[in-house]
């Protein structure tokens, strides 16, 4: 599955008050993950990702992710195997005139249920004795 998202970051916008987005994906795993930054916004845009407040992308929490009309990219083997399946873009922009989109993509190869379990005897069944019929 491919899923893209984005986020809008006003003028100016502070990265200590980002502006943000989410993501809600299948459970399986995030095999491919790409940030497109427009091209003219001589990256003073910058983004990360977060997952239940934790920040993901990057992996150093001191960094973040900008360019100027690039999509960064990366494979990654990322799983989403427990609730919520999600994830949170924040953006800030440096730029004090424009606004600008940043686009977040997701490859996804999804979980497939296995094979269902046979169903436990009830208790009362458990509890008859053999050979009865009720």
């Amino acid at each position: 599955m491919f899923d893209a998202f984005g986020v809008t970051a006003p003028p100016s916008t502070l990265r200590s008050a980002p502006a943000v987005g989410t993501a809600s994906l299948p459970a399986g795993t995030v095999t491919w993950v790409g940030v497109q930054f427009p091209t003219g916004c001589g990256g003073l845009v910058h983004a990360r990702i977060l997952r239940s407040g934790h920040q993901v992308w990057p992996s150093d929490l001191d960094e973040d992710i900008s360019s100027d009309g690039f999509i960064v990219s990366w494979r990654e083997r990322y799983s989403l195997v427990d609730p919520p399946y999600a994830f949170r873009l924040e953006v800030w922009n440096d730029d004090d005139t424009f606004p600008h989109l940043v686009t977040v993509f997701f490859e996804v190869e999804e979980s497939r249920p296995g094979p269902a379990a046979p169903a436990a005897p009830s208790l009362r069944h458990r509890l008859q004795p053999r050979g009865s019929g009720s």
